[in-house]
């Protein structure tokens, strides 16, 4: 609960259920449970725009030992601090960690984090402007989430591919790519299209 409401949500409610599951990890002595808690807390500290903090954090989470970071851990770890690298200007750092965020992805075999990684993949390579990467990129991501309905990947992939094909020359796919945003609001968010 903690995890998604930080990143998209009421942060007051993230704040409590971090509060829950930290204080039940710790009457555990469950190191993983504590690490997973400092995660949301370095997602927490990057959304007010305490970037360097986030760093920091993620950086002292990393030294830890006495727990067994499965695929799932891998994948919140590496996809949270390629977004840590990616607000900080640090390109090389940032698509190390988006690379390994899709491995990790890969290998829970889950689909949400693995078109979570497509996505933030396809997203990154756009923004560093490797068109042809960001286009085969989002629309692979669009398709499965498509698929998976899962709407707030569609809305991110279809405005990046809006932006790809326009920049890649290809008005035609561009207009077609936004029309299908203006036609689609259920496959959306609520709100997506004014956002």
């Amino acid at each position: 609960m903690a995890l998604a409401e930080v990143r998209t949500g009421d942060d007051a409610l993230a704040q409590a259920a971090l509060a829950r599951a930290h204080d039940a990890y710790t009457q555990l002595g469950d190191a993983l449970g504590l690490a997973l808690c400092d995660e949301v807390l370095a997602i927490h500290l990057r959304r007010i725009h305490d970037h360097a903090a986030s760093a920091a954090l993620q950086a002292e989470i990393d030294q830890r030992d006495g727990f067994e970071r499965d695929a799932m851990y891998r994948f919140v770890a590496h996809n949270s601090r390629a977004i840590t690298h990616k607000v900080l200007g640090h390109i090389d750092e940032a698509l190390r960690h988006f690379y390994a965020a899709h491995e990790a992805a890969q290998q829970t075999e889950l689909q949400g984090p693995l078109i979570t990684a497509i996505s933030n993949l396809g997203g990154y390579h756009q923004t560093l402007f490797n068109l042809e990467d960001g286009r085969a990129l989002s629309e692979q991501a669009l398709k499965l989430a498509r698929e998976a309905g899962a709407r707030q990947i569609v809305g991110n992939s279809a405005s990046n591919l809006v932006l790809a094909y326009h920049a890649l020359g290809e008005p035609v796919l561009a207009r077609e790519m936004a029309e299908f945003l203006l036609t689609h609001p259920d496959e959306l968010l609520p709100g997506a299209l004014r956002r």
